[in-house]
């Protein structure tokens, strides 16, 4: 498929020793903005990020001062942002959208956060966007997670490969379960924490300040974003919340933070994993807890729930709808927990062993994808099932003790795309995608555990 996307070539970076003359202004000697003298993005993708770098970077930050605090950036109001860029003033980062011819130059300032003190030189970029038309074929694959940082989860997403990571939050945990991208634009899904210590339920927008759906300071006040669909102008987002009872109630929010939510037995807990929107009606998968203390997989299709066979143990991780079907994936009681697909209500299992999951479902054409794992003694193989045939297994390595797991699958044309994490002989989990059966890694293993646990791919 050939589609119009856009070349970026920011081609300078200098400093500028010009003094800002503000008498009101303490100044004080934080490290000054450094970059590289140039960025090449020549690798044909349609969206760019970089950091801007302070020129002291203690345990790998961004963002420090001499005094090793953190420093928010802000742009020179005599050189604002064009439409197609965005800056997020707390992590330094600039995403470049290539969808028009643009050039002319940015200044950036650093604040200290401790004493609101400004440098006296800027950083001056100037760039020049030129548009450009990719070559058949290629395409941009987006894979949302997060790792294990020192001392906090941080949620980020990667553009095809490692040197392309986008980090969304770092300032408590934080994690995303789920990308999307539409117009351009990246949606991305899941949780931060706040200052009172409760999770956030939340989306980023093309990696800026968080967009909250929940966010709440009584204690024990939580909710959390699994998935997210987008069409058009409107945003669907599933998850759960909680108000102090330790209770989670099973929603989905669109465009607004009031959510519809879901509670089928009052005082116990149900979630909503998956959502998928048709064009007309909004269907979301996931679970309850009944009476009986049994997790039960259902989904809703706009607020009538419908019960997934057998209605003993299960849950439905994963939705989407074709041709007025149906399709869930997850896992269901079969004499243990087994991995499976709904057609409407209908059953058919993938797997039986000791534990098996489908985490993903995509339907192309008349070929049914579900992407999980199974347990192999103590440790996971990752894994794809096509049409309900056999496991196709993605990364074997249990015989050294080393686990891994597929979390999210999409096809696009003939290729299979297929996101999560794998251990091995390195020190820390990695997180990858596989194309085709392909690894691609997307963390070194060398300093933090990293997870991938959603895919999406623009062609």
């Amino acid at each position: 498929m050939k589609k119009s996307i856009y070349l970026i070539s920011i081609f300078t970076l200098m400093l500028s020793f010009a003094c800002k003359n503000n008498s009101d202004i303490e100044n004080h000697d934080p490290n000054p903005l450094v970059s590289p003298t140039s960025i090449d993005a020549t690798s044909g993708e349609d969206i760019i990020s970089f950091h801007l770098v302070c020129s002291e970077n203690p345990d790998g930050a961004y963002l420090y001062d001499e005094d090793g605090d953190n420093v928010t950036v802000v742009i020179d109001p005599e050189t604002p942002l064009p439409d197609d860029m965005s800056f997020n003033e707390e992590t330094g980062v600039i995403i470049v959208y290539r969808r028009t011819d643009l050039s002319g130059t940015l200044r950036f300032w650093t604040v200290d956060d401790m004493d609101g003190s400004t440098e006296d030189q800027p950083l001056t970029v100037t760039y020049n966007i030129t548009q450009w038309t990719a070559e058949p074929g290629e395409t941009a694959v987006y894979v949302a997670g997060y790792y294990a940082g020192s001392p906090f989860d941080v949620s980020s997403y990667w553009i095809n490969d490692i040197s392309n990571q986008t980090d969304l939050y770092d300032t408590e945990n934080s994690r995303v379960n789920s990308i999307f991208v539409s117009g351009g634009d990246i949606y991305v899904a899941g949780f931060y924490t706040n200052g009172d210590g409760n999770k956030v339920a939340c989306y980023w927008l093309n990696g800026g300040l968080p967009i909250d759906f929940f966010n709440e300071t009584t204690a024990g006040y939580h909710a959390e974003a699994y998935d997210i669909y987008v069409s058009g102008s409107d945003i669907y987002v599933s998850g759960f919340y909680e108000e102090g009872d330790g209770v989670r109630v099973a929603c989905y929010w669109v465009n607004s933070d009031d959510p519809i939510s879901f509670s089928p037995v009052a005082g116990k807990k149900s979630e909503i994993n998956s959502i998928y929107y048709d064009g007309t009606d909004i269907y979301a998968a996931g679970y309850y807890v009944d009476g009986s203390d049994i997790e039960k997989a259902c989904y809703w299709k706009n607020t009538a729930r419908t019960d997934l066979s057998p209605t003993d143990w299960g849950r439905a991780e994963s939705i989407t709808v074709q041709n007025n079907t149906v399709y869930t994936s997850g896992w269901s009681d079969d004499g243990g927990k087994s991995a499976c697909y709904w057609a409407n209500s209908s059953r058919i299992i993938l797997h039986n062993s000791s534990i098996s999951i489908g985490n993903s479902i995509f339907v192309n054409g008349s070929d049914i994808y579900v992407a999980g794992s199974y347990k192999n003694g103590a440790y996971f193989i990752s894994c794809y099932w096509l049409n309900g045939g056999d496991a196709i297994v993605l990364y074997d390595e249990t015989a050294s003790e080393d686990d891994s797991v597929a979390n999210s699958i999409f096809v696009s044309e003939s290729d299979i795309y297929i996101a999560g994490y794998y251990s091995d002989s390195d020190p820390y989990i990695k997180s990858c995608y596989w194309k085709n059966n392909v690894l691609k890694t997307l963390s070194d293993g060398a300093s933090f555990h990293t997870y991938a646990t959603s895919i999406f791919v623009n062609d």
